[in-house]
């Protein structure tokens, strides 16, 4: 596999005894991360000025930690920062998370954003990596590349936003019911390795992306319910088709992937996935032999490894699960 650091070894992320920040038992009946009529991403200045030099001086190993979570992600919430650090064993308390955050973007070492409806004061905050914070998460190991990074002065839209927050809740579901997976990213580039520039196709990124080993990879697509939507996922699954119809591929590709991913597509809901798949077909763009596979994603907020579906032109939906660190009784996926 290509390399990867301390922050995306899936082994570093093993705590199962971490609270998730929620109640399982009342779990909300809509997607937190559902697109919604009018939004838009806000940011939050820093206050004040801090030099450099003195600011490292004042940060301590959790700081780092976020600091670090956060590049790696692109985009997390408080909460998703508080179930990575708790699956890395870190004891923290959420209301100090939130402290923290702060206290990061006024030294200018985090980006603070919000996603809010057209009249509201509030939305979901969110986090990005600061202009000061990018050399101390590479001194931690973190890898940058095109994905992960952003120019400064620049944002996603709300719906793009959602949809990393979605690819690292699927991710962060994952790990907390300890699914048997060796490794994760986010908005990672899959093209075959070649000389000169790609034109015909066989190239994606996707929000999400995890092995369970190099012959077993997962791309996570995710799809919001928002204009063009649609058409967009068609384009990407047409040229998810040339990549894994090219032997190419295999040959040479930027990850080290010794067999053709399989695509994982995240929507809302269980309806939208249906919808999501009779467009598909309907194009034409569905493959028996490549077989497609669905999620949405209050899945994430329950206590089960049995998160993809296939579905059959009728919709009826075939279950698989993750393997699992531990015993259970459940299906493997395929």
């Amino acid at each position: 596999m290509k390399q990867i650091s301390f922050f995306n070894n899936a082994e570093n992320y093993s705590n199962m005894n971490a609270d998730c920040g929620y109640n399982r038992d009342r779990l909300p009946e809509e997607p937190a991360f559902a697109v919604q009529d009018n939004e838009a991403v806000v940011e939050l200045k820093a206050c004040g000025y801090t030099p450099y030099e003195k600011i490292c001086a004042m940060l301590d190993e959790k700081d780092l930690v976020i600091i670090a979570e956060t590049a790696r992600s692109k985009y997390l919430t408080s909460l998703q920062q508080y179930q990575y650090l708790g699956l890395r064993g870190i004891d923290i308390k959420r209301q100090n998370i939130t402290k923290r955050l702060e206290k990061l973007k006024n030294y200018h070492l985090l980006r603070a954003f919000e996603v809010r409806r057209s009249g509201a004061e509030n939305g979901i905050r969110f986090y990005s990596i600061g202009s000061l914070g990018i050399k101390l998460a590479q001194e931690q190991g973190v890898i940058f590349h095109k994905g992960n990074q952003m120019p400064r002065d620049e944002h996603d839209d709300a719906e793009t936003s959602k949809r990393i927050f979605s690819a690292n809740m699927s991710l962060l579901g994952m790990l907390r019911n300890g699914a048997d997976i060796k490794g994760f990213a986010f908005n990672e580039t899959i093209r075959p390795l070649r000389e000169g520039s790609i034109t015909d196709g066989c190239i994606l990124r996707t929000p999400g992306m995890f092995w369970l080993d190099d012959e077993s990879v997962f791309l996570l697509e995710v799809v919001r319910s928002a204009p063009h939507a649609f058409r967009k996922l068609a384009d990407k699954i047409q040229r998810y088709y040339t990549l894994v119809n090219n032997p190419a591929y295999l040959e040479a590709n930027a990850h080290g992937h010794k067999a053709m991913p399989q695509m994982v597509i995240c929507a809302e809901t269980f309806e939208q996935s249906l919808k999501l798949d009779a467009y598909l077909r309907s194009r034409g763009i569905w493959s028996e032999k490549d077989t497609l596979l669905y999620t949405h994603d209050l899945l994430y907020m329950k206590d089960t490894l049995r998160l993809f579906y296939e579905l059959k032109e009728d919709g009826t939906p075939v279950w698989y699960s993750l393997p699992s660190r531990f015993d259970r009784s459940e299906p493997t996926a395929a």
